[in-house]
């Protein structure tokens, strides 16, 4: 996988990631707001038939007051699985 620089679909939410998975999806974080609650979306775009990137049902929101318990269980993951890579 390659992180490339973030690009806006729209002027007023551009993605805060934008990171190629392959060659037909990409791994986008943007912040949203839903019923007046801000969001977190981590979502899969795709690739459509006329060659630009769609989101996709793959995805989920998280709260802000939730990002900080998240962040440690990816970095206690990433740690076990570099742990794994290394031994």
């Amino acid at each position: 996988m390659t992180v490339t620089p973030c690009t806006a679909d729209t002027l007023d939410n551009p993605p805060l990631l934008d990171l190629q998975r392959n060659s037909r999806e990409r791994l986008r974080i943007t912040h949203t707001t839903f019923k007046g609650r801000p969001l977190v979306d981590l979502r899969i775009w795709y690739v459509d038939e006329g060659g630009d990137y769609q989101p996709s049902r793959s995805g989920v929101t998280i709260r802000p007051s939730h990002l900080a318990e998240v962040v440690r269980a990816l970095t206690l993951a990433g740690r076990e699985v570099s742990a794994v890579e290394t031994a």
